[in-house]
């Protein structure tokens, strides 16, 4: 457990004596679980929810920027790490609860039971194992009515009641494998609340790492989807991401079953958090999340190794991964390291393998591309467009699958592109051999040779303050500009193709935007390649404007 989460809030309180090792790696986990997953809307919401017009644009905007607050600011990071850190009695009653399904101990004459011998021989009864055996769990009533006692107020109520929640529905985990790299629990999604997720997953999984945070979602029993990475350029991007997660990777998931709807394949998604200080660890992250889940996946043969867990679920299952955001390298070394362990699956495991293992590298052939571009090239032969003669935004640049697929297959005029770097912009039209160049090296903008801009261009990396453009506009800073940038008036094209971006960046708060003062459309035509850019409610507004 010390090798998987080596430093955790609750350190201290192991380095005391307070709370046992696994006591204290059980409250981080629990303190994860709970950012997530506390129902922070309530039940006035629902209320609220179901009095408001759904067709009123009014109404719905009201209700979006409502829900958006109450998931932000009614319990921080902060707010719920306090809380627990004020009950650490009931986190010790929690962790018996978790412990009482979980732990399995070594049944006797059993192989397992010898090894167990040997090792009793040589080491201490840990506090975990003597807190165990000196007190029986309280049931699951039991310690909902001490919550009730104990706490002193609503919020701290909720909080631990979100541990208990998190116990009951476990279904499978590997907390007490002998060996792992971070920490896997297969969950029930029936904890989810119908009002913030009306279709229920048909499995979720939560991993926890030293260098990461992960989920995994799918609609249905056989599934498949991309795993992705999320990175965070500082801490206040760390905590919007964590705060939004879950939510993005439960919608790209439901994005993908129902884009799976014609295939046997239902669709499922996952995602990866790295920690602040970890984002240089991308690989690390990914190869302890796969790890984590083959845990889940494989029935353990070897004691002392790999045991046998505690299997509520009741039957096996087999996920199917697949390249997504930043994670298109890693699909040969998943599918191989599948096979290391014994996974009878592991040729299916991931697709986006290299042809030497069979697989059909996505990225080679620009197969969702593809796709995306047919239906920029049927705008254009329905109302008889000249592409060489339309402008186009694009977000994602050249470093990604989609982005570098579009701008090698496209021949627009691209004006502005938007990507991790910066903004890179040319009324002209963006220099296409340049482009071509880093979406060949698979290079971000920042590389771009602007001495092949026009007068008139310019590129503003993330990192730039105080910068004045060629027109005179003042830029106070890089990162701001760029998050906006689809949105500025300059951004104005025939086109916009989302490649990339973070989910939700048009939504009903600034979808008004997209709109000058007299009611014209900043984009004549939008082609979502990216999943999720633009919200559900946000894309009923344009529709509506025409």
């Amino acid at each position: 457990l010390l090798f998987c989460i080596p430093n955790t809030p609750f350190q201290t309180l192991f380095k005391t004596g307070e709370l046992s090792v696994q006591e204290a790696v059980y409250a981080n986990v629990g303190w994860i679980f709970a950012q997530h997953f506390l129902n922070r809307l309530g039940s006035e919401y629902a209320t609220l929810a179901e009095i408001l017009d759904p067709n009123d644009a009014t109404d719905v905007e009201v209700l979006a920027k409502l829900k958006k607050r109450l998931r932000q600011e009614t319990f921080t990071r902060e707010l719920v790490l306090d809380i627990l850190l004020r009950h650490r009695e009931l986190i010790k009653d929690l962790y018996a609860h978790f412990a009482h399904v979980h732990y399995v101990s070594a049944d006797s004459g059993s192989a397992v039971s010898k090894v167990a011998d040997r090792l009793k021989a040589d080491l201490h009864v840990s506090l975990s194992m003597t807190r165990l055996q000196d007190q029986e769990p309280l049931s699951s009533d039991e310690l909902r009515l001490k919550i009730t006692r104990v706490t002193t107020n609503d919020h701290d109520a909720m909080v631990m009641r979100a541990l208990l929640d998190f116990n009951e529905h476990v279904l499978k985990t590997n907390f007490y494998q002998p060996t792992k790299v971070a920490l896997s629990f297969r969950m029930d999604p029936g904890f989810l609340p119908a009002i913030e997720y009306p279709t229920k997953p048909y499995g979720l999984f939560l991993i926890i790492g030293n260098e990461f945070r992960g989920f995994h979602v799918r609609f249905q029993d056989v599934a498949r989807g991309g795993i992705r990475i999320v990175r965070s350029r500082n801490a206040e991007a760390f905590s919007i991401n964590q705060r939004t997660l879950f939510d993005e990777n439960y919608s790209l998931a439901s994005t993908q079953h129902r884009k799976n709807k014609d295939i046997p394949e239902g669709g499922s998604k996952g995602t990866i958090l790295l920690n602040p200080d970890a984002q240089d660890k991308p690989f690390v992250a990914f190869e302890k999340y796969v790890d984590a889940m083959l845990d889940l996946l494989l029935t353990g043969e070897t004691p002392g190794i790999k045991n046998r867990l505690v299997d509520r679920l009741g039957h096996n299952e087999i996920l199917f991964f697949g390249p997504d955001e930043g994670t298109a390298g890693y699909m040969d070394w998943a599918s191989q390291h599948a096979r290391k362990r014994g996974a009878p699956f592991w040729k299916a495991f991931t697709t986006g393998k290299s042809q030497t293992l069979g697989g059909i590298p996505h990225d080679t052939y620009g197969m969702t591309t593809r796709s995306v571009h047919q239906y920029v090239l049927g705008i254009m032969r329905q109302l008889g467009l000249d592409e060489s003669e339309c402008t186009k935004l694009q977000t994602g640049g050249p470093d990604g699958d989609l982005g570098s697929n579009e701008i090698k297959i496209s021949h627009d005029r691209t004006t502005a592109i938007v990507d991790g770097s910066g903004v890179l912009y040319d009324p002209q039209g963006i220099d296409r051999a340049e482009l071509a160049r880093l979406a060949d090296a698979r290079q971000m903008i920042q590389e771009f040779d602007t001495s092949k801009l026009s007068s008139d261009g310019f590129r503003v990396l993330v990192d730039d303050f105080q910068i004045t453009l060629p027109d005179g506009t003042h830029v106070q800073d890089g990162l701001s500009f760029r998050n906006t940038f689809h949105v500025n008036p300059l951004a104005a094209a025939d086109f916009f193709v989302p490649c990339g971006g973070r989910p939700e960046s048009i939504d009903i708060n600034n979808v008004g935007k997209l709109f000058d003062a007299d009611g014209t459309a900043q984009f004549k035509y939008v082609v979502e390649g990216a999943n999720l850019f633009f919200t559900q409610d946000a894309r009923l507004r344009l529709e509506k404007a025409g």
